[in-house]
């Protein structure tokens, strides 16, 4: 089975390295992946370290931060997004893929290629949008249910997710949550731990990015 994996940047953060992790977990599936990035960055790196095809090209968001200049600038991210999206289209269409997946609720690219092309699409909703991050829908929360609904499946990273995005969804939709580290990163951290003397004494870790949504300061507080 081929499947194409649309990513909305190029950085290796949670979502990203959650993308990686689903790729070579999918491979004792006989899935042949693809991806379709932004722009170049770490994360091409990565697809080319596993000889993954992937295609390039600067698509943009339909959510922005909730400010005057974001309003203004949501008409270009649109006609940017219409320009190139015959193109996507067209390379997915080469790689003959069975499935699209879309790896964030931020882009409506992978969605949009799927309706032209005819093909099943696969959405993974990971934020909350409005709550996390200060996102808004750049056209609204009506069109942005309106294609979620498009899709064959959803899956939501948790219940809170599935409760707070997903309420008015009727496609089929499914929770499975983030693994946190494979087995091969898990024993390079025991090996560095082993080489550097980590004391045994109690310790916890928050994965996430530095952000006062994610909720450091009150951990640390605590």
């Amino acid at each position: 089975m081929k499947v194409v994996f649309v990513t909305h940047y190029s950085s290796l953060y949670g979502a990203n390295r959650s993308l990686l992790n689903l790729i070579d977990g999918l491979k004792e599936y006989d899935v042949e992946p693809f991806a379709i990035c932004p722009s170049r960055g770490d994360v091409t790196i990565e697809l080319k370290k596993r000889n993954i095809p992937f295609f390039v090209l600067p698509f943009k968001t339909w959510m922005g931060p909730s400010s005057i200049i974001s309003r203004i600038k949501s008409p270009a991210r649109l006609i940017i997004n219409m320009v190139i999206l015959s193109f996507l289209a067209k390379q997915v269409k080469k790689w003959n893929v069975n499935i699209i997946y879309t790896n964030s609720s931020v882009t409506p690219i992978g969605t949009l290629i799927a309706i032209i092309l005819k093909k099943p699409h696969v959405w993974h909703i990971r934020e909350f949008g409005k709550l996390d991050y200060q996102l808004q829908y750049d056209w609204g929360r009506r069109y942005f249910e309106k294609l979620l609904n498009k899709s064959d499946a959803i899956i939501a990273i948790s219940k809170a997710v599935k409760e707070k995005v997903l309420y008015n969804i009727h496609s089929k939709t499914y929770i499975i949550y983030n693994g946190v580290i494979s087995e091969a990163d898990c024993n390079v951290l025991r090996e560095r731990a082993f080489i550097h003397n980590v004391p045994s004494n109690y310790t916890f870790t928050i994965v996430g990015s530095l952000h006062p949504n994610k909720g450091q300061e009150q951990a640390i507080r605590a």
